[in-house]
């Protein structure tokens, strides 16, 4: 037995098992019509740093933190319907009364609900006198030696898991363990329109595992921000990178699609993705909101090392993109050999080469990036990630590209205007602040970012009325105790 973990690593599993049987509901909308995939969401997570008898940890705790945080903030999950369980709260039993009794009632949890579990914690894979592998997941109360019977194997989440009456279930283990019978395959090609094919996907039921390497292997503890490589690249992938074909929603299969070869390209593991016995075809989905970020001196950037990750995970994404678009083409050609050939009397097994027609590649190819979803908001997305890289021409260039599409765009307006402002432009900052706050004068962050950037071309006069007037918009604003302080500066 090997901890899957070093100290400063860790790994884990747990198994979903067959979903609830019942017919499938009428489709939901909200108020506009658009699809609502899920009635309401819920979460479990876990993360050990401090066991008592495994070696400690050292990023488990603030990869579970980061996630839960990245569910409320970006994905809406209400903060009371996530159990956080963290170092001594993380027993056995807490764990499995949060799958097996809590989220297993069903005047609590519906059929049209989903639910994601994420653990970042030691694994342990167990040889079983069969040949085969059992996968466990630590807790932090598990013995050292006596783990079979105080770790959570994965017989044991099959059986929670038959008890959550959600349709979706989506299990992200940062744990290595091996010992999952997992099944391929995703929630088909994407139809032409998307709103039909989210609909579709969401209606069967999913039981879906990704887990951070095989049991043999050990989770690398060192990215950025004191996160696993695992969990910093799910971050990001959650963050929309992992969006691969740009329809504003990120599915299992796609967030699993962005985070293996990332992750195996910097680190010794090999992520594996599936679903587990009893899935119907249907997909866990995440639907990234639009961004609503006005920035500000306040905003969230990455640094240095985060930085120099991700443009790491862009080599890497490219490598496969590069590698894919050259498998279609010899695909293609082939196809189009075979055509000719069965044209010219020939038949299309001549030479070795049997391939199906070119219509069948062509309905089974994915869409290309950029073909659906909404290119302003595609636009806005990929500048604050920009930003956040401190890639400002090439954000400034993306928030011009909204406004081309959409002029009249506030948050891309005042967006641009920051995005001078962070490059030392600061009357080109004023411009664009001015237009924000002729389109939305009730903007209150265009107020201040406007006397900032006038603080810099020394006109402390139209700062001073500026901090005011946001001062006036938002006076229980949380930056405005830093609003006033600035204002008490000016002479």
């Amino acid at each position: 037995m090997k901890p899957s973990r070093s100290p400063g690593a860790h790994c884990g599993a747990g198994t979903p098992a067959a979903a609830t049987p019942g017919a499938a509901p009428a489709p939901l909308a909200d108020a506009t019509g658009a699809p609502r995939l899920y009635r309401d969401s819920w979460a479990v997570i876990v993360g050990i740093n401090a066991y008592k008898s495994w070696p400690k940890l050292s990023y488990a705790v603030n990869d579970a933190r980061a996630v839960r945080d990245t569910l409320v903030r970006k994905y809406g999950f209400a903060a009371d319907h996530i159990t956080t369980l963290l170092d001594g709260d993380a027993t056995r039993e807490a764990i499995l009364a949060a799958l097996g009794d809590s989220l297993a009632d069903g005047k609590k949890v519906a059929r049209d609900d989903r639910v994601l579990v994420f653990f970042a914690g030691h694994g342990v894979t167990r040889k079983l006198p069969s040949g085969k592998s059992q996968g466990y997941i630590v807790p932090v109360d598990a013995a050292l030696q006596n783990y079979q019977s105080q770790a959570i194997s994965m017989t044991n989440f099959q059986d929670a898991s038959d008890a959550i009456p959600a349709k979706h279930l989506f299990f992200v283990m940062d744990a290595c363990y091996s010992g999952l019978a997992l099944t391929r395959g995703g929630g088909g090609a994407r139809s032409g329109d998307r709103r039909q094919y989210l609909m579709e996907i969401t209606r069967r039921s999913a039981r879906e595992v990704l887990t951070a390497g095989g049991g043999d292997e050990q989770v690398a503890d060192n990215g950025p921000n004191g996160h696993s490589i695992f969990t910093w690249t799910l971050l990001q992938g959650l963050e929309g990178r992992a969006d691969l074909d740009n329809d504003g929603a990120i599915t299992a299969t796609e967030l699993a699609a962005y985070v293996a070869p990332g992750v195996s390209s910097l680190s010794r593991q090999t992520p594996a993705f599936g679903h587990m016995a009893g899935s119907e075809g249907g997909e866990f989905v995440f639907v990234l909101r639009a961004e609503d970020e006005f920035l500000n001196e306040e905003s969230r950037q990455l640094d240095g090392e985060a930085i120099k990750l991700n443009a790491e995970l862009d080599r890497v994404r490219k490598q496969i993109e590069e590698k894919r678009a050259r498998n279609d083409k010899l695909k293609g050609d082939l196809a189009a050999a075979a055509l000719a050939l069965d044209g010219a009397g020939g038949k299309p097994g001549d030479g070795g080469v049997a391939m199906a027609g070119a219509g069948t590649l062509a309905a089974a190819a994915p869409p290309a990036a950029g073909e659906a979803g909404d290119p302003a908001r595609r636009e806005v997305q990929r500048g604050m990630s920009l930003f956040r890289e401190k890639r400002y021409l090439e954000a400034e260039e993306a928030f011009q590209q909204v406004l081309r599409i959409r002029p009249g765009h506030v948050m891309a307006t005042n967006n641009l205007g920051f995005t001078y402002f962070k490059l030392g432009r600061f009357e080109d900052a004023v411009t664009w602040y001015e237009k924000t706050i002729a389109l939305d004068p009730n903007r209150a962050i265009a107020h201040a970012n406007l006397a900032d950037a006038l603080v810099q071309l020394g006109r402390p006069a139209e700062a001073k009325r500026a901090y005011q007037k946001f001062l006036e918009l938002q006076p229980q604003s949380p930056s405005a105790p830093h609003v006033q302080r600035k204002l008490a500066q000016l002479p």
